[in-house]
């Protein structure tokens, strides 16, 4: 699959995500997550998060920090989890280009906040797990796998190669 072709499935499978938990080292070495808004996928993959660089973890982050964003559709029975690696961006022009309505509920005093900062999580492999079926459906497929001792067929799942 060429990095196009990555982008695009990416695309496709967080399509209607909105909000992903980012999981990323705290100072102490322990794994710390939040959720955040996902503004865009570019052109290249990257995925890009309005941040606040008030925040502690925001001014602590190293670049290149190792990072996974997961994402769930419940409504959808979709998971997606990016692995890669994250930077904060003082893009001014990126900013008001991504800037929107979801944003400025995150920064009260609007598209003007000196606090205003970008992630980008430059993804390096994303795995995707995809049930079609409602939840009453799973659970006549995995009782069918445990009747005939078969594996039971939960949906599709795979990899893609963002780097």
């Amino acid at each position: 699959m060429t990095t196009s072709e990555a982008t695009i499935k990416l695309r496709a499978l967080l399509d209607d995500q909105q909000v992903g938990m980012l999981t990323s080292p705290a100072p102490s070495g322990e794994l710390h997550s939040r959720p955040l808004t996902l503004c865009e996928v570019d052109d290249d993959g990257n995925l890009w998060f309005f941040v606040s660089n008030d925040a502690d973890w925001v001014r602590g982050a190293n670049p290149g920090v190792a990072v996974n964003v997961a994402f769930v559709d419940e409504e959808n029975q979709q998971w997606v989890s990016v692995a890669g690696t994250a930077t904060i961006h003082d893009d001014e022009a990126k900013i008001d280009r991504l800037w929107s309505k979801m944003a400025e509920a995150y920064f009260p005093d609007g598209r003007d906040d000196p606090a205003i900062r970008l992630l980008a999580v430059d993804g390096s492999t994303a795995e995707y797990w995809d049930v079609p079926s409602s939840k009453l459906a799973q659970v006549a497929v995995a009782a069918k796998g445990l009747v005939t001792k078969s594996k039971a067929d939960m949906g599709q799942s795979g990899s893609i190669d963002l780097s």
